[in-house]
C-alpha cells in the first residue's frame, strides 16, 4: 500500500469530518489500484474465459453450484453425470452448435437423448464414460494457468472415481 489518504468532508450546515485511510493503490502494481479477486470472481472468470471449447464448463459450473447447494462434498462420476448431462442437454436445445468439433461422440449422445432416441439411464452411462474427458482437468484453467482457487478436487483417477467439492464452492454457493 502506498501511504495514507486523508479525506475531509466539509459541510456548510453541520459538522465537518476528517479521517485517514490506507491508500488502495499499490507499489506492486506500479501505483495502480490493487484488486484482489474473490472466489466468486474466480468462478465467474472460469465460466466466462476458461479453457474449454464447448458448453461443458457451463454445465460443470452449474452442476457444482447445484451439488454444493445440497451440501454435497464427495461426488462420484455417476452422481455428477446426472446434473451435468441435464445441463448439457438443456444448453444444446438452446444452442445446437457447440464448440469447434463437429464430431463429438458425447454431444451426439446428448442430442440422441434430446431426440428421444435414448433414455435417461443410457444418457447417464454415456456421460459417465465420455462426458468428463478433458473437462475435469481443464475446468480451473484460464489462459494457460489454473486460477488460485480450486472449486473441486479431482479424484477421478483414485478408487473413488469422482470429485470432492471444496469449501470455496460451498462459500460461493452460500452467497
Amino acid at each position: 500500500v502506498i501511504g495514507l489518504v486523508s479525506i475531509r468532508i466539509r459541510s456548510s450546515e453541520g459538522p465537518s469530518y476528517s479521517f485517514t485511510v490506507p491508500s488502495p493503490f499499490s507499489e506492486a502494481t506500479g501505483g495502480f489500484l490493487e484488486y484482489q479477486p474473490s472466489d466468486y470472481d474466480y468462478l465467474r472468470g472460469i465460466i466466462l474465459f476458461g479453457q474449454n471449447s464447448a458448453s461443458y464448463k457451463f454445465a460443470l459450473g452449474k452442476s457444482l453450484l447445484e451439488l454444493a447447494s445440497q451440501g454435497r462434498e464427495a461426488v462420484s462420476l455417476e452422481e455428477l453425470a446426472v446434473p451435468f448431462s441435464r445441463h448439457v442437454c438443456s444448453h444444446l436445445q438452446e444452442a445446437p452448435k457447440q464448440g469447434t468439433s463437429e464430431t463429438s461422440t458425447f454431444l451426439k449422445g446428448c442430442r440422441s437423448y434430446n431426440n428421444g432416441e435414448i433414455d435417461e439411464e443410457a444418457l447417464y452411462e454415456h456421460t459417465r464414460k465420455l462426458g468428463f474427458v478433458n473437462v475435469i482437468d481443464a475446468f480451473h484453467k484460464v489462459g494457460r494457468t489454473d486460477v488460485p482457487t480450486r472449486f473441486f478436487l479431482d479424484e477421478t483417477k483414485s478408487s473413488t472415481k469422482g470429485i470432492v467439492l471444496t469449501p470455496e464452492i460451498h462459500a460461493v454457493c452460500a452467497g
